[in-house]
């Protein structure tokens, strides 16, 4: 297909023989010679054919990327989905997989409760979802939440002041601390109703 498409851009006749040439080893000098000025002849022409091929590339990358989320294929069928399965799990989106009981619907934000083992006490972390992070093996490394507050599970038959409310803006969670994580989906209509500071775990 590059060498139709080169063909077709650049007016120019694709010398295959050239080519299986190179990939001989049975030339004498002579020929080499001529193959390889044959070749020095048409470095700008190969330099442009490469840069074509790798334009292309991304080209199509980009539009079969599009045209898998535009359909939403991802969500239909687990071929299509990325190898990042927390996208799907912290956007909503894997309410829409076929296997889940639920539907995916517009979201305005998410609440989270992180129940976490910190000096062998266990605490929980609840505040809204801000964001995540991924080592370099793509396995959840750590969860940010907006607005945090805390409660240990020590207290949990005390009614008064349960939740300690941390002084930080953002707060990030280590996935090695985390035993397990509750998500409240929430609608934008929803979202001024619902506090983050919920009793599920």
């Amino acid at each position: 297909m590059g060498i139709f498409f080169a063909q077709v851009l650049f007016s120019q006749t694709v010398r295959l023989d050239i080519i299986g040439a190179l990939l001989s080893t049975n030339l004498t000098y002579e020929e080499i010679q001529i193959v390889y000025s044959t070749v020095r002849n048409s470095l700008g022409l190969i330099f442009l054919y490469h840069i074509m091929l790798v334009t292309l590339g991304l080209l199509m990358g980009f539009l079969v990327r599009r045209s898998i989320r535009y359909f939403k294929l991802d969500r239909k069928y687990r071929f299509f989905r990325f190898s990042n399965k927390w996208y799907y799990i912290f956007s909503g989106e894997c309410l829409d997989f076929p296997d889940v009981p639920d539907s995916y619907q517009e979201i305005g934000d998410k609440a989270l409760n992180i129940l976490c083992d910190i000096g062998g006490k266990q605490f929980i972390y609840s505040g809204w979802y801000s964001d995540y992070y991924l080592d370099s093996q793509g396995n959840l490394e750590s969860v940010q939440l907006k607005d945090p507050i805390r409660r240990s599970l020590d207290k949990d038959n005390k009614e008064s002041n349960r939740y300690y409310k941390i002084p930080s803006k953002y707060f990030l969670i280590p996935v090695k601390s985390i035993i397990n994580i509750n998500i409240l989906y929430i609608k934008f209509e929803d979202k001024t109703e619902v506090e983050p500071s919920t009793n599920s775990v």
